[in-house]
C-alpha cells in the first residue's frame, strides 16, 4: 500500500510540468508535509510556458508559423514543438488550451482545425463488433483484460480496445457502455481512460489519509 503511494507520488512528480495549477495546489494543501516536499519540485509548467512564448513571440513577430523546413534551428525547433501539442491537443489542460488560443489568430486557427477534425466514424463502427467478439472472448478464456506487452495478437487487441475507448465522446456512448457490459474488469479500465482525474483524485485522498495517519 505505502509502496503503491510512494509510485503515484513520484509519477506525479515527473509529469510535474504537465500537471495543471489546481491539481498541484491541491496537492500542496492536503498536508503540510506534501507542500514542503512539492516546494522542492521545479515549478510546475515552467518549460511548456517557455517553450509557448517562443513560438508565440516569432508568430507575433513574422505574422506566420514557424517552418519545420527553415535552415534555423530555433525555427525548427518552435516548428517541432508546435507539431507535438497538436498532435496531443485533446491531452493538454483548459488553461495551456486557452493560453495557446488566445495567442494570437494563425495558432487559435491550428487548434480550431484540430479539434474540429471530425473522425471517421464509419470505419470506427465497422469493426467495433468484431472488437466486442474479441475482446468477451478474451476476457472469458483469460479472465483479465489484454496487455499491450504481451503477444503481438494480445498487444493489438488492447491497443484497439484503447483506440476505440478513446475515440470517446465521437464513439456513441451506447457502444461504451456495450463495451462495459463485457465484465466488470471492462467497465473499470474504460472508466479509468475516460474519467481520469476520478483516480486521481482518488489516489491523492489516499496520499492524504496515510499522511495523517502517519504523522
Amino acid at each position: 500500500y505505502e509502496k503503491r503511494l510512494h509510485r503515484w507520488l513520484r509519477n506525479q512528480r515527473l509529469a510535474r510540468l504537465k500537471l495543471p495549477a489546481g491539481k498541484l495546489q491541491l496537492l500542496k494543501t492536503s498536508h503540510q508535509l506534501l507542500s514542503r516536499y512539492i516546494d522542492t519540485w521545479s515549478g510546475p509548467m515552467i518549460k511548456w510556458n517557455a517553450d509557448a512564448r517562443q513560438l508565440i513571440d516569432f508568430v507575433v513577430e513574422y505574422g506566420r508559423l514557424p517552418d519545420a523546413n527553415d535552415n534555423d534551428r530555433s525555427q525548427r525547433s518552435m516548428a517541432s514543438w508546435l507539431k507535438r501539442q497538436l498532435a496531443r491537443v485533446r491531452a493538454l489542460s483548459d488553461s495551456q488550451l486557452e493560453f495557446l488560443r488566445t495567442s494570437h489568430p494563425l495558432i487559435e486557427s491550428r487548434l480550431k482545425q484540430k479539434l474540429e477534425k471530425p473522425t471517421n466514424l464509419d470505419k470506427e463502427h465497422e469493426g467495433f463488433y468484431e472488437l466486442r467478439k474479441q475482446l468477451a472472448t478474451f476476457v472469458k478464456d483469460n479472465n483479465r483484460l489484454p496487455h499491450s506487452r504481451k503477444t503481438q495478437r494480445e498487444a493489438a487487441l488492447f491497443r484497439s480496445f484503447k483506440r476505440h475507448v478513446l475515440s470517446h465522446p465521437w464513439i456513441e456512448e451506447e457502444h461504451l457502455n456495450i463495451l462495459r457490459s463485457i465484465h466488470k474488469t471492462v467497465a473499470k479500465q474504460i472508466d479509468q481512460w475516460t474519467n481520469p482525474l476520478q483516480v486521481w483524485y482518488s489516489r491523492c485522498a489516499e496520499l492524504q489519509r496515510f499522511l495523517v495517519q502517519y504523522q
